[in-house]
């Protein structure tokens, strides 16, 4: 309900509604959940969600973490790198992590790119 696809004369009612949504359920969730993450991370004993190593909990979370980074900061009045630096921090080693990293190069020799969320160039 965002965009250049959305006719001129009702984009700032689309707007106003996209932000009041965007105020009101998905920031607040947002928050929640990252708080929840960063209570996790502190008292893990470790790097990962379980401690000192990757687990398939932290596997399986991280496409879901991390096909969204690029939004979280333009999600509203927040800003999730200074508020909850052990879950970016988090999203930072999944990111470089050996297996992460390798899945990548298998899927760019399969499919010939990767990219892990629309419009996303790597």
């Amino acid at each position: 309900i965002r965009g250049p696809r959305v006719p001129f004369l009702v984009r700032p009612i689309t707007n106003a509604v996209a932000n009041k949504v965007t105020d009101f359920l998905i920031l607040p969730n947002m928050k929640k959940h990252f708080a929840f993450l960063e209570k996790q991370l502190e008292t893990s004993g470790g790097d990962y969600l379980c401690g000192p190593n990757l687990t398939a909990g932290d596997v399986a979370l991280s496409f879901v973490i991390l096909v969204n980074k690029p939004a979280y900061p333009k999600l509203g009045n927040w800003k999730p790198e200074q508020e909850y630096p052990r879950v970016w921090a988090y999203m930072s080693r999944l990111e470089t992590s050996p297996g992460w990293l390798r899945s990548i190069e298998k899927i760019k020799s399969i499919e010939g790119s990767f990219a892990l969320y629309r419009g996303a160039k790597e």
